[in-house]
């Protein structure tokens, strides 16, 4: 090797390395390294879901803080939490079912007392299966924001859903983000598009063929709400009449 090529290839070798500050050298951490590294830790979040619960909850993928924790709706500014709650919606599910809070332990601890409102939290997820409450997601796949994921893959998780819809046997179901709603009817009615005319919040038109189409595709008659996402990145509506919305779901249970 001749001198200028011995000393571009010692070149080559300091750049792919870093120094710090006690003059110690390590090997440099390329970018595609790290991104593989963050998404080992992106796991799934598997769906809570069993046979004969109230109501079913469906949200569009897991985010990052709910991957780490595996909960749903982990992220702090999140407000889906905040709606349960102050709806008591865990309340009326339990008078569907004819439990009381003070017959048990862990109700007790989601109450301060037997006539407060609710305190649970994402850490609460599973536990609330017991009682008639379940949670999946249309993507089980963790990614920073729902335009990661693409509209095949979106499509192709509906039929996974309508099965877990169909084993939860739940009254009530309730999508919490109109895009995903959007989602299942594109699987029902491909070319259908959501308007202002033929859209509303809430409770679904029982009566409407696209609701007829989501009955046949799960195999059972549930009752269908489309809520506005609870992210803390939507601010499409205002917090009273979200949980409006989630008030009437409470009234119809």
């Amino acid at each position: 090797m001749n001198p200028k090529d011995r000393l571009h290839s010692f070149k080559y070798q300091e750049s792919s390395i870093n120094t710090t500050a006690s003059g110690i050298r390590k090997p440099k951490i390329t970018k595609s390294k790290a991104t593989v590294k963050r998404d080992e830790i992106l796991r799934d979040l598997p769906p809570s879901i069993k046979s004969g619960l109230t109501v079913v909850f469906v949200g569009f993928n897991p985010g990052i803080e709910s991957s780490k924790q595996q909960h749903h709706y982990a992220h702090f500014t999140n407000l889906f939490w905040k709606l349960f709650n102050e709806s008591d919606l865990l309340r009326k599910v339990l008078a569907r079912r004819d439990l009381n809070v003070a017959d048990h332990k862990l109700l007790l601890s989601l109450y301060e007392n037997e006539h407060s409102k609710c305190t649970a939290t994402a850490a609460n997820d599973n536990d609330l299966l017991d009682f008639g409450i379940g949670f999946t997601d249309l993507v089980l796949r963790c990614t920073k924001t729902a335009q990661e994921l693409s509209t095949a893959e979106k499509l192709s998780n509906v039929p996974r859903l309508m099965r877990e819809f169909q084993e939860s046997e739940a009254p009530f179901i309730v999508f919490i983000g109109k895009g995903i709603w959007e989602i299942v009817v594109r699987s029902l009615k491909p070319g259908h598009k959501l308007t202002k005319t033929n859209f509303q919040w809430g409770k679904q038109d029982p009566s409407s063929p696209l609701i007829k189409a989501f009955h046949i595709m799960c195999q059972y008659s549930p009752s269908v709400y489309v809520f506005p996402n609870t992210s803390g990145l939507v601010a499409s509506m205002k917090y009273p009449e979200k949980l409006s919305l989630w008030l009437s779901l409470v009234e119809a249970i």
